[in-house]
C-alpha cells in the first residue's frame, strides 16, 4: 500500500512539473506581442553591421582565417 502511494506521489508530481512547463495560451500571446513592439528591423540591421566589421578585423588581422 505504502509503494502504490509513493507511485501515485510521482505521478502527480510529474503532472504537476508538466504542466507547469507547458506555456499557457495568454502567456504566448503576450510574448509575441512584445516582440513585435521591440524588435525594429534597424536594431538587427546594426547588429549585422557590427558583425560585418568583425569579420573584416579578424580578416586583416589574421589572413589563415578564410570565409
Amino acid at each position: 500500500m505504502k509503494v502504490l502511494h509513493l507511485v501515485v506521489m510521482f505521478v502527480v508530481m510529474m503532472l504537476a512539473v508538466l504542466g507547469s512547463a507547458i506555456p499557457q495560451e495568454s502567456n504566448q500571446d503576450s510574448r509575441s506581442q512584445a516582440s513585435r513592439r521591440y524588435a525594429s528591423p534597424s536594431r538587427f540591421e546594426n547588429i549585422r553591421g557590427d558583425t560585418n566589421k568583425l569579420y573584416k578585423y579578424f580578416e586583416i588581422a589574421n589572413p589563415s582565417i578564410k570565409k
